[in-house]
Formats: C-alpha cells, structure tokens, sequence
C-alpha cells in the first residue's frame, strides 16, 4: 500500500470517533464571520479511491501539469510530477484541515513527531 494510503487510513481512524464527539454547534459554528465552520472545511470534495489507480499510472512521471496553480504543496511546472505525489498532497492538505478542527496533536506518536505522508 502506498504510504499516502496508509496515512490517509491513520487520519480515518484517529479523526472519525473525535470527529463525531464533537458538539454540533461546534461542527457548525464559524470561530470568526470570515473563518469556515468544520462542516464547511470538510466539506470540500472528498479523495476518489485512491489505490485503484495501478502503480505504473500512479508513478509514471507528469511532465505537463498544472500542479504549480491547483495543487496545495506547488511544485514548479517545469518539474516533473506523479500522480502518487498528487495523492500524498492531498492528504497531507486533508491534514492540515484536521489540524485547524482538532488541533495540532493530531498524528503525533509517543515521540512527539508529525508523521506527514511521504512524496510519492
């Protein structure tokens, strides 16, 4: 399984049961009238089943793209990039979502240390 997979698994996991025991005014309230509430931060399109895409898809370099302009980490659009650091972008902005709703421990272990998707 590629790591952004499993990395997306953990966030599942972790996130769902503090997800739902939230209060709803909490889930629906805005902390400020020009800050999004949870629901709307999560409610942004949600990831297709990433792994179905086969491993010479996912890998195979992109030299034309605009990840420069739509992805969340850019990267120039003269480097080449796959569809598998796509998919770990993703995640890694549905991580950085998570934080502002529960807060920056979320995926921390016993070391302390943020356990971000790897490129790929």
């Amino acid at each position: 399984m590629p790591e952004y997979a499993a990395h997306l698994l953990r966030l599942v996991d972790e996130c769902t049961p503090r997800l739902l025991g939230l209060p709803e005014e909490a889930v629906r309230g805005r902390p400020a009238p020009d800050k999004w509430s949870p629901a709307e931060i999560l409610g942004q399109p949600a990831p297709g089943p990433m792994t179905a895409v086969p491993p010479e898809v996912r890998d195979r370099p992109r030299t034309g793209h605009n990840f420069d302009v739509i992805a969340w980490r850019p990267i120039p659009a003269d480097e080449p990039a796959s569809l598998g650091w796509f998919m770990a972008d993703y995640v890694g902005h549905l991580e950085h979502h998570l934080r502002q709703i529960l807060g920056e421990d979320l995926g921390r272990g016993a070391t302390g240390q943020v356990t971000a998707p790897a490129d790929g």
